[in-house]
């Protein structure tokens, strides 16, 4: 079977996401979709749409992980306020 290595990783380190689906956005930060899409307007975290043609009209949106990252740190130092 053909295996998946990156020569700058070691065998304990997993790949993570730069970007992740809305529902696994929700999962990690911990809110619903309605929260997440209003962090989105507020430009508090970032997307981007995913077209698999550019042809397309429609695509999938998909959240950077950075700044899903970022808001969460953001939260550190107290409660968020929407």
């Amino acid at each position: 079977m053909f295996k998946k290595t990156c020569s700058h990783l070691d065998g304990n380190q997993a790949l993570q996401p730069a970007a992740l689906p809305v529902n696994l956005a929700c999962q990690y930060l911990g809110c619903g979709r309605s929260t997440l899409y209003i962090l989105l307007a507020q430009g508090r975290v970032k997307s981007v749409v995913h077209k698999t043609h550019k042809s397309n009209v429609r695509g999938r949106r998909v959240f950077l992980r950075d700044s899903l990252d970022t808001y969460l740190e953001s939260l550190e130092g107290g409660v968020a306020q929407w």
